[in-house]
């Protein structure tokens, strides 16, 4: 029993404690997917954020430079250094204001691509890098070398002198039919700014989540110590126990096989599984391999059979007398008593019963005595009666016969003889008085 609740417990103990250390890895693994996939739908979301910024900053290019000027820039003098200079200034403020990096426009001509007008960011008015009016863009991409014949936005992320940028390119046509482009830039390295700062966030959250969660393994981890160490008490404690249950057990099968006391032990089924020395010698058996599994009823003697199957269904506990049959030849009378019990979870009977045998046959010798005794008595007083007239008789024949010698010796003789039978038969009389305890002493004076 020991090992079971101890082992029950220990295997309890390590399932929790594998699921937590599985429940561990598959939230911490799931943190980091969770992690990389909000990572990745941030990053989508900010590319589309970022495209979207790029098209309003696209749309309001044509507040500051409107179609008249994309009609009248179509040669390489058509536009003055002053009125160069005004559009850049004004896109760059542009660009700044919205958070772009480049604004510029660009037209088709002879199959090469010319700026038209661009911003510029500090560095470039410092170091005196301005891309200006009429400057050949020689690095278009192919999807912008074909925009105009797509006529269709294009958002691409591409590399040339300047560097690395998500850009929106859009076709353009006046009223009176001049085709250009509207682009906007968002360099590659404030687009990594931005997602680093994202994933700075993602990555704290990230830390606070392993941290908590560390947290609560770390406390599950010295709760299931803890518990171990239950575990392992209670294992002590069951040891304890169980040594002092064996040694109840031990001294329980000393006293059920010293007691001289009948004890049978029977399962549900009415076989006996057990019996102690003194009920084996009673009845007759050598060993208990003998009488073990043998029906419980078998060794009752017949009339009271019924009497036992009726106390085992009710499981009445009241003592009753029955007769127990010995192996060979033999009956022993009993007083029993007994009770339905579980050992271990099976449903067992236990029956005590005392030896009355001994006492009946005691009380059967005594009434036989008394039986004797009285028929004695009983035929001693009529006995005695008729005897009691023989000697009256003798008496008087003696009396009518004196003078006639040879006569009254044989009657003297009968006389004797006959009060000597009647002696005899008083002595009877008065043993069986003894026996049967009528007899009573009279006192008289010396």
């Amino acid at each position: 029993m020991k090992e079971t609740i101890a082992s029950t417990l220990l295997y309890n103990y390590k399932i929790k404690r594998n699921f937590a250390i599985v429940a561990f890895f598959l939230i911490f693994l799931f943190s980091i997917i969770a992690s990389i996939y909000t990572y990745n739908i941030y990053k989508n979301l900010l590319f589309k954020s970022i495209d979207t910024q790029l098209l309003g900053v696209a749309k309001s290019v044509n507040l500051i430079i409107n179609d008249n000027f994309f009609d009248k820039a179509i040669t390489k003098n058509s536009i003055n250094q002053k009125e160069d200079m005004q559009n850049i200034k004004k896109l760059s403020e542009l660009a700044k204001n919205m958070g772009v990096t480049y604004i510029y426009t660009m037209f088709f001509k002879d199959g090469k691509i010319y700026f038209t007008s661009s911003s510029a960011l500090d560095r470039d008015f410092k170091n005196n890098n301005i891309t200006k009016y009429f400057d050949e863009y020689k690095q278009a991409t192919p999807a912008l070398k074909n925009i105009l014949k797509n006529n269709k936005i294009l958002y691409e992320t591409s590399t040339d002198k300047w560097g690395t940028f998500r850009s929106i390119l859009i076709p353009k046509i006046t009223k009176k039919g001049t085709k250009y482009i509207i682009g906007v830039d968002m360099s590659q390295k404030k687009i990594n700014t931005k997602i680093n700062k994202s994933l700075y966030k993602i990555a704290i959250v990230e830390i606070v989540f392993i941290i908590i969660l560390l947290i609560f393994f770390f406390f599950m981890y010295l709760f299931s110590k803890k518990e171990l160490a239950e575990i392992k008490e209670i294992e002590n404690k069951l040891e304890e126990k169980n040594i002092s249950l064996e040694e109840s057990l031990e001294n329980f099968k000393k006293i059920f096989n010293l007691t001289m006391e009948i004890i049978i032990l029977s399962d549900e089924n009415g076989n006996i599984v057990d019996i102690n020395e003194s009920t084996l010698k009673l009845l007759g058996f050598k060993n208990k391999e003998e009488i073990i599994g043998i029906k419980l009823l078998n060794i009752i003697e017949e009339n009271d059979r019924d009497k036992v199957k009726e106390k085992i269904i009710s499981n009445n506990t009241k003592p009753y007398k029955i007769k127990l049959k010995k192996k060979k030849t033999g009956i022993i009378y009993t007083i029993a008593k007994g009770e339905n019990i579980s050992i271990n979870g099976k449903k067992m009977r236990i029956s005590f019963a005392h030896d009355l045998t001994s006492i009946i046959e005691k009380e059967t010798a005594k009434k036989e005595n008394k039986a004797k005794s009285e028929f004695l008595a009983n035929m001693s007083h009529e006995i005695r009666t008729p005897l009691n007239a023989i000697i009256g008789f003798v008496d008087l024949l003696k009396e009518e016969s004196k003078g006639r010698k040879k006569c009254s010796d044989y009657l003297t003789i009968i006389q004797h003889s006959s009060q000597s039978l009647l002696q005899i038969i008083n002595d009877i009389l008065d043993f069986s008085k003894i026996e049967s305890g009528k007899f009573e002493i009279e006192k008289h004076p010396f």
